[in-house]
């Protein structure tokens, strides 16, 4: 076996002046507006979108509507409370995954979290499944 090593020089430069972006128009989410808009997570099943987002209030919310339009006056359901007092408003950015496992297709919910002092305690947390409504 022939192995082939490639070695790439790499520059770097360095400033004493601290760059800033350029000013530009501020973005605001289309789908649903503040303060569940945060970290926005969106996926598409059996005909259906769902939405989730950062809401730091320690709750977790999915929003459920036939159109993309239609999750901004979709009513919330709450799917999960943190119940760690000094972490809720120090979780972020669920997500949900349909995965096959050894008890069929199954949503997963993930989330960061971590201890009111932000941010070295940050870890992913899964709190449960629930099965698919294929």
């Amino acid at each position: 076996m022939l192995v082939t090593a490639v070695t790439v020089g790499v520059g770097l430069v360095v400033s004493s002046t601290p760059s800033s972006a350029a000013p530009g128009a501020s973005f605001r989410n289309p789908i649903v507006g503040t303060p569940n808009s945060a970290d926005p997570w969106l996926g598409y099943h059996n005909g259906n979108y769902y939405y989730t987002a950062t809401t730091w209030t320690g709750n977790i919310y999915i929003r459920k509507a036939s159109t993309l339009g239609g999750l901004r006056t979709a009513p919330e359901t709450r799917v999960f409370t943190m119940s760690q007092a000094n972490a809720t408003s120090n979780m972020w950015a669920p997500s949900m995954h349909l995965l096959n496992g050894p008890n069929g297709q199954r949503w997963y919910l993930y989330y960061s979290a971590g201890p009111s002092a932000c941010c070295g305690g940050q870890r992913q947390h899964v709190p449960g499944t629930c099965r698919s409504s294929r």
